[in-house]
């Protein structure tokens, strides 16, 4: 009986030890991954769309229709550059993005030069991450900033003007990562309200490929607002949507993402 009993305790005492074993095995890189989840991490990414503007453009009071697609771009003066830069750490993440387009549509009434500056600054909360499942959802909520500098060339009156508003944004965004190397994210939002633009949208997805300390990054994004101040002779109707693929880096640092 007594070497019975022996035999049962060293059997128990094998069984707590292979247990302790594997959840340390289970668990080593779950507590890697919380303690990188605990850290500061910032991306910085510049980036160039190669994109097209398509809709309806009234300059005091005169109609100024844009049609210029990504396929029509070479025969255009057209030039932009983008750069993108978001902090996080645990659960929140803030951003900061801004977005430059020159862009010069020939008409048959004459030349517009349309400038436009976007400016975004947000912040995105992730209300579910699986450190099992590299999947993350995010609600994020903001101020998108829009400046347009126009001029008509080869016009009688050669008009001139600039315009300036700012619309709150809500949206969401949604990140995978199939393989070590890879993230494809998902972003969404939403704005104005009547606050700037009478409603604007923003969405993009991406696929970024990381070596090392920085991403390669693929993307599609497009962009609209509805936007509308005075009247007659000094109406100025914004209403256009600006879509493209793009290309860029990020530069990581203070961890992985």
């Amino acid at each position: 009986m007594l070497m019975t009993g022996a035999k049962i305790e060293g059997r128990r005492i094998w069984i707590v030890l292979a247990f302790a074993a594997c959840s340390l095995g289970l668990h080593t890189p779950i507590s890697a991954q919380i303690m990188d989840y605990n850290r500061w991490k910032i991306d910085v990414t510049p980036y160039f769309w190669l994109a097209g503007t398509t809709g309806n453009l009234v300059l005091n009071g005169e109609p100024h229709p844009i049609d210029v697609t990504f396929k029509e771009l070479s025969d255009f003066a057209s030039w932009g550059i983008s750069g993108h830069v978001e902090a996080r750490k645990q659960l929140w993440a803030f951003i900061a993005d801004v977005r430059y387009r020159d862009l010069d549509s020939q008409e048959e009434q004459g030349s517009t030069d349309l400038k436009s500056t976007l400016f975004e600054v947000s912040a995105a909360f992730t209300f579910f991450r699986s450190f099992e499942y590299p999947v993350t959802f995010d609600v994020l909520a903001g101020l998108r900033y829009f400046n347009t500098r126009w001029s008509i060339r080869d016009a009688a009156s050669e008009p001139s003007g600039e315009e300036n508003w700012v619309d709150p944004i809500i949206g969401g965004r949604t990140a995978w990562k199939p393989g070590e190397a890879w993230t494809l994210s998902l972003r969404g939002d939403i704005g104005g309200f009547g606050a700037g633009s009478s409603f604007s949208w923003n969405a993009a997805a991406v696929a970024a490929y990381r070596v090392y300390g920085f991403s390669f990054i693929l993307g599609y994004r497009a962009w609209n607002a509805d936007y509308e101040s005075g009247s007659g002779t000094e109406l100025f109707k914004y209403d256009l949507t600006t879509h493209g693929p793009g290309i860029g880096f990020t530069f990581h640092f203070g961890g992985g993402s």
